[in-house]
C-alpha cells in the first residue's frame, strides 16, 4: 500500500479518536467512503490485479504462422476469420501481437475517407437536391 493511502488512513484514525465522524473527515480530505473502507480492508496486503489476458500456447502461435504463410497478404483481423473457420478462436488483437513479435506485420495505407472528397460540384444554389450518405 502506498504511504500516501497510509498517511490518509492515520489521519482518518486519529480524527475519529477526537470523536470527528468518519464521513466529515473523508468529505473533507475528498476521498470517498468506499474508496476509504476498501483501502482499509487492504492494508498490509500487496496489490495483485487479475490476468486480463492469457498467453498464446506454443500450437496458437504455430497455427497463426501456418495460416500466415498460406496468406501473406491478409492483415491480423482477416487471418483471425481464417482461424475461426478452422475453429481456432483467438483474438484480432493476440494475432496482432504474435505477428509484431516475429516482425511479420507489412506497412498498411488506410484508404481515404469517402467525405474527404466530394464527388459532385454544385455550380449554382438550388440546382442539387438531396443527399449523399454513403
Amino acid at each position: 500500500m502506498s504511504a500516501q493511502k497510509e498517511a490518509v488512513i492515520t489521519l482518518v484514525e486519529k480524527q475519529r479518536a477526537q470523536g470527528r465522524p468518519v464521513g466529515e473527515v473523508l468529505t473533507t480530505l475528498g476521498i470517498g467512503r468506499a474508496t476509504y473502507y476498501r483501502w482499509q480492508q487492504n492494508q498490509g496486503q500487496p496489490q495483485s490485479r487479475p490476468r486480463t489476458t492469457y498467453p498464446l500456447t506454443p500450437d496458437e502461435k504455430r497455427q497463426i504462422e501456418e495460416v500466415k504463410e498460406a496468406h501473406p497478404e491478409l492483415r491480423h483481423r482477416q487471418l483471425q476469420g481464417v482461424l475461426q473457420i478452422q475453429g481456432v478462436y483467438l483474438s484480432a488483437s493476440a494475432i496482432y501481437q504474435h505477428l509484431k513479435a516475429l516482425d511479420r506485420i507489412e506497412p498498411y495505407t488506410r484508404r481515404p475517407a469517402p467525405w474527404a472528397f466530394p464527388r459532385y460540384e454544385v455550380w449554382r444554389k438550388n440546382m442539387m437536391w438531396g443527399g449523399d450518405w454513403t
